[in-house]
C-alpha cells in the first residue's frame, strides 16, 4: 500500500512540474509531424516529451529537435504515438512482447508511447497501469503490429 502511494505522488509530482514548466510555451511543427495530429496536442506532447527525456536521460532536447512520427489516435482519454527525435538511435529488429494477452510485433526497437497528463509510458507499462483496456490494445495492436491480425485473432 505504501509503495503504490508513492509511485502516485511521483507520478502527481511529475505532471505539476512538467505542467508548470510549459506553461504558456508552444512548440512549433515539424515537417515530419504526423499531419492528422492537432497542432496544439503535438505542441503539448513535445514539451512533455521533453521533461520526460530530461527524467530519463538527464537531457534537455530541443524540442525542434523531435516530431510525431506517428498518432495513433486517442484511447480511453490517452494519446498514442510513436515520439521521434534526431538523439535517439533505433534498433531495426522486431521486437515482440505480450501485452494483454496479446502478441504485438513491433517493426523496430522504438517504442510506442502512451500519453496522458503530462507522463508518457510505453504501451505495454500504459495497460499494467490500467491507462488503457484490453480492447484499446487490441485495437492499437491492429495498426502497430507486424501480423496482428494473424497471430491475434478476433477477441
Amino acid at each position: 500500500m505504501n509503495k503504490h502511494i508513492r509511485v502516485n505522488c511521483i507520478i502527481l509530482l511529475m505532471v505539476i512540474v512538467t505542467l508548470l514548466s510549459s506553461c504558456g510555451q508552444t512548440v512549433p511543427a515539424h515537417e515530419w509531424d504526423d499531419p492528422s495530429i492537432k497542432q496544439a496536442l503535438a505542441s503539448e506532447m513535445k514539451l512533455a516529451y521533453m521533461q520526460f527525456c530530461l527524467r530519463r536521460d538527464g537531457y534537455e532536447m530541443p524540442p525542434e529537435d523531435m516530431w510525431i512520427g506517428r498518432y495513433f489516435g486517442n484511447y480511453s482519454g490517452c494519446e498514442v504515438a510513436y515520439m521521434d527525435n534526431s538523439h535517439e538511435a533505433r534498433t531495426q529488429a522486431f521486437k515482440r512482447v505480450y501485452i494483454a494477452g496479446y502478441l504485438v510485433t513491433f517493426p523496430t526497437g522504438q517504442p510506442v508511447y502512451v500519453y496522458k497528463d503530462g507522463m508518457f509510458l510505453e504501451l505495454r507499462e500504459a495497460y499494467i497501469n490500467g491507462l488503457i483496456t484490453k480492447a484499446d490494445v487490441y485495437e492499437i495492436g491492429k495498426k502497430v503490429g507486424i501480423d496482428f491480425i494473424k497471430e491475434n485473432p478476433v477477441p
